[in-house]
């Protein structure tokens, strides 16, 4: 199977809301973000995984389980609504970022072969998609 590729980042258009409506949410976005940047303090400290080695339902446990841990399960698993990155610029980076470290996180669970075949530039739950197959 080839590896995931970056999604197309015009999938979807963004919403439209009226000026007014966007002036407040950006005031709301300043001072309290919809989505806050996650801090992990926690390293992955399973085995790595190589796809052919079979042991993708042992490492597949653990690593939800670190995932969890960390507060990044829901990247991977069931990720958030990105925010509007116009209306919600800080909520959008955010996001982004919690994305990334999801992505990085994963990575870091993979042997050097995998991480060589998978394009950590994606998103998490694409990675873990193709991770499965």
């Amino acid at each position: 199977m080839a590896p995931p590729t970056q999604p197309s980042k015009t999938d979807s258009s963004p919403p439209v809301v009226a000026e007014t409506e966007a002036v407040e949410m950006r005031k709301t976005n300043n001072t309290a973000p919809v989505v806050t940047q996650i801090k992990v303090s926690l390293r992955y400290g399973g085995d790595l995984l190589a796809k052919d080695d079979g042991k993708w339902t042992p490492w597949s446990k653990f690593m939800k389980l670190e995932l969890t841990m960390s507060g990044l399960y829901e990247y991977v698993f069931d990720p958030p609504e990105i925010p509007h990155c116009v209306h919600e610029p800080r909520a959008y980076h955010n996001w982004q970022l919690n994305n990334r470290l999801a992505s990085s996180f994963l990575m870091l669970g993979l042997s050097e072969l995998e991480c060589n075949l998978a394009d950590n530039t994606i998103d998490a739950r694409s990675l873990w998609e193709y991770l499965q197959a």
